[in-house]
């Protein structure tokens, strides 16, 4: 690692964290330092360590697994513009959580967990063969194939939670929050950043060699369809 990838690391770190700690001590009140330990009301503490810590929290694991999912799809499909949104990940999570709610099913935190997992996970299986081809997997074909469904997963939500009178709904589910954060969230969060971290580092020899095309990775020894297993896996 060079002097200046090590400076650039450190220094985004660093601005992680002095976000984590604007979110938890700044807002429509601003708190300092020792009302962390040290709350001057009991109110003042709720705030903090209720509210404002597990939301922060949740939101920095949650940006961390979605640089991940990034990461790991843009190495496979070689465009560095290329994020989970557009490969009918999050389309069929979106549409899971919907379907269930339809169904009657709660949507609890491990249910909505579930549900998210099981709609991306489809999702990403029907992209996946829409992206192979005779000659193996095709990154441009993910891409293309990816946009199409995951629009068309889209078009689907978009009828159904108009039909049902689900609007305002879905519109939560799209667009998302951490306004009610909890710790149990954070533990599963923390959980699932955990394993998907781990998975990385313990394959990302064979991950940065799913770069390069399927023959190549090939013929370097890497199994391409368990690889491609546990980046679905991952990506989910």
């Amino acid at each position: 690692m060079t002097h200046r990838a090590m400076v650039v690391r450190v220094a985004l770190v660093a601005v992680v964290l002095i976000a984590i700690l604007l979110d938890i001590f700044g807002g429509t009140r601003w708190y300092s330092v020792s009302d962390l330990w040290r709350p001057s009301t009991k109110l003042v503490g709720e705030v903090i360590w209720k509210i404002r810590v597990p939301r922060a929290l949740a939101a920095a694991m949650t940006g961390m697994l979605l640089a991940l999912a990034g990461l790991l799809l843009q190495t496979v499909s070689h465009n560095p513009l290329a994020d989970p949104s557009i490969i009918g990940v999050n389309a069929g999570a979106n549409l899971a959580m919907i379907v269930g709610e339809l169904l009657g099913i709660s949507l609890t935190i491990l249910n909505a967990f579930w549900l998210s997992l099981v709609g991306a996970l489809l999702a990403f299986v029907v992209v996946i063969g829409l992206s192979m081809s005779g000659h193996g997997f095709n990154p441009l074909r993910l891409l293309l194939g990816g946009t199409i469904f995951s629009g068309f997963i889209s078009s689907i939500s978009y009828a159904v939670s108009f039909i049902t009178n689900m609007t305002q709904q879905f519109r939560v589910l799209l667009v998302g929050g951490f306004s009610g954060a909890n710790y149990q969230q954070v533990l599963l969060l923390g959980i699932v950043v955990i394993i998907v971290l781990g998975g990385a580092v313990m394959f990302q020899t064979e991950l940065t060699l799913l770069g390069l095309d399927s023959k190549t990775s090939v013929g370097l020894g890497v199994s391409f369809k368990r690889l491609m297993i546990v980046a679905v896996v991952l990506w989910c």
